[in-house]
């Protein structure tokens, strides 16, 4: 069952047997979320496999709607982060975010609540706001 499109927003090669290697800007068809860390997906010339979900963009509103539910937690940050690439996001001290998902390096695609800016940042700078 096709769940809607999604575009690829940085490249990846995939390493594992049923990984599908996508562009970033490739334009791709949502299969499968089931799991919240890998999306299966469908490319314009019909291969089929899995993507790392954080690597997806542009997600129809009842598939990010899903996605939000299952992985949204919200972090205070504890250490100032100066992005390094255009796809990191910069945060100070203090500042309250929310994980739309999560890499297996340690890394976290994350939106900042004040301003809805997106961006990846290393899980050690962030902590779960539970009694703060």
């Amino acid at each position: 069952e096709e769940l809607g499109k999604a575009t690829v927003r940085r490249n990846y090669i995939a390493f594992r047997a049923g990984d599908l290697t996508v562009r970033r800007g490739q334009e791709v068809t949502v299969l499968n979320i089931d799991d919240p860390d890998w999306t299966f997906v469908r490319t314009a010339h019909g291969r089929v496999g899995f993507v790392p979900s954080y690597y997806l963009d542009n997600y129809s509103d009842n598939i990010r709607a899903r996605c939000m539910s299952a992985e949204s937690q919200h972090l205070l940050v504890i250490k100032d982060f100066y992005g390094q690439h255009a796809m990191d996001i910069s945060v100070k001290e203090g500042e309250w975010i929310r994980v739309i998902s999560r890499d297996p390096d340690g890394w976290l695609w994350v939106r900042r609540l004040r301003n809805g800016k997106e961006g990846f940042l290393p899980s050690h700078v962030a902590i779960l706001a539970t009694n703060v």
